[in-house]
Protein backbone atom coordinates (compact mmCIF):
# COMPACT_ATOMS: atom_id res chain seq x y z
CA UNK A 1 0.00 0.00 0.00
CA UNK A 2 0.91 3.13 -1.14
CA UNK A 3 0.90 6.29 2.00
CA UNK A 4 2.63 8.92 0.34
CA UNK A 5 3.88 10.38 -3.12
CA UNK A 6 6.54 12.73 -3.99
CA UNK A 7 7.43 13.78 -7.64
CA UNK A 8 9.58 16.73 -9.13
CA UNK A 9 8.23 17.82 -12.45
CA UNK A 10 9.97 20.27 -14.79
CA UNK A 11 13.16 21.73 -14.17
CA UNK A 12 14.71 24.94 -13.28
CA UNK A 13 17.40 26.17 -16.00
CA UNK A 14 18.39 29.90 -16.81
CA UNK A 15 16.20 29.25 -20.32
CA UNK A 16 13.42 28.85 -18.37
CA UNK A 17 12.88 26.61 -21.55
CA UNK A 18 11.32 23.76 -19.15
CA UNK A 19 9.30 25.50 -17.22
CA UNK A 20 8.87 26.64 -13.09
CA UNK A 21 10.82 23.45 -11.32
CA UNK A 22 7.68 21.55 -9.09
CA UNK A 23 7.98 20.05 -6.00
CA UNK A 24 5.11 17.87 -4.89
CA UNK A 25 4.15 16.12 -1.58
CA UNK A 26 0.92 14.24 -1.29
CA UNK A 27 -0.20 11.84 1.64
CA UNK A 28 -2.91 8.73 0.79
CA UNK A 29 -5.88 9.16 2.42
CA UNK A 30 -7.90 6.43 0.81
CA UNK A 31 -7.21 2.98 -0.27
CA UNK A 32 -6.18 1.62 -3.57
CA UNK A 33 -7.20 0.94 -6.66
CA UNK A 34 -9.46 4.39 -6.15
CA UNK A 35 -6.66 5.82 -4.26
CA UNK A 36 -7.01 9.73 -3.93
CA UNK A 37 -4.43 12.57 -3.04
CA UNK A 38 -6.14 15.00 -1.24
CA UNK A 39 -3.52 16.02 1.16
CA UNK A 40 -1.00 17.51 -1.89
CA UNK A 41 1.65 20.43 -1.10
CA UNK A 42 3.48 21.69 -3.62
CA UNK A 43 6.84 23.90 -3.87
CA UNK A 44 7.59 26.03 -6.90
CA UNK A 45 10.68 27.09 -7.12
CA UNK A 46 11.51 30.15 -9.43
CA UNK A 47 15.34 30.37 -9.00
CA UNK A 48 18.32 28.42 -9.55
CA UNK A 49 21.15 29.02 -7.34
CA UNK A 50 22.55 25.66 -6.64
CA UNK A 51 25.55 26.14 -8.55
CA UNK A 52 26.15 28.81 -6.71
CA UNK A 53 26.31 27.35 -3.42
CA UNK A 54 28.09 24.53 -4.40
CA UNK A 55 30.66 26.62 -5.71
CA UNK A 56 30.78 28.90 -2.49
CA UNK A 57 31.11 25.32 -0.25
CA UNK A 58 33.87 24.64 -2.47
CA UNK A 59 35.46 27.76 -2.24
CA UNK A 60 35.30 28.14 1.78
CA UNK A 61 36.56 24.43 1.41
CA UNK A 62 39.47 25.46 -0.18
CA UNK A 63 40.03 28.84 1.60
CA UNK A 64 39.46 27.96 4.91
CA UNK A 65 41.19 24.13 4.58
CA UNK A 66 37.88 22.29 6.06
CA UNK A 67 36.25 19.24 4.28
CA UNK A 68 33.10 19.40 1.92
CA UNK A 69 30.95 17.79 4.40
CA UNK A 70 27.52 18.65 2.27
CA UNK A 71 27.32 15.52 0.17
CA UNK A 72 29.65 13.22 -0.89
CA UNK A 73 30.44 9.89 -3.06
CA UNK A 74 28.81 7.71 -0.05
CA UNK A 75 25.54 9.60 -0.49
CA UNK A 76 25.97 9.64 -4.46
CA UNK A 77 25.59 5.83 -3.69
CA UNK A 78 23.24 5.64 -1.45
CA UNK A 79 20.85 7.91 -3.79
CA UNK A 80 21.38 5.49 -6.63
CA UNK A 81 20.87 2.52 -4.66
CA UNK A 82 17.54 4.34 -3.48
CA UNK A 83 16.78 4.61 -6.93
CA UNK A 84 17.49 1.00 -8.08
CA UNK A 85 15.51 -0.01 -5.05
CA UNK A 86 11.66 1.95 -6.64
CA UNK A 87 12.59 0.50 -10.13
CA UNK A 88 13.02 -2.57 -9.30
CA UNK A 89 9.55 -2.37 -7.52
Amino acid sequence: MEHAYIALNDLKTSSDSYGKEKLTLAMNRTEAPAATWSDAEQLIFSTDDSWERELTIFRDAILHDRPIDTCGVEDAIQLMEMVDKVYSQ
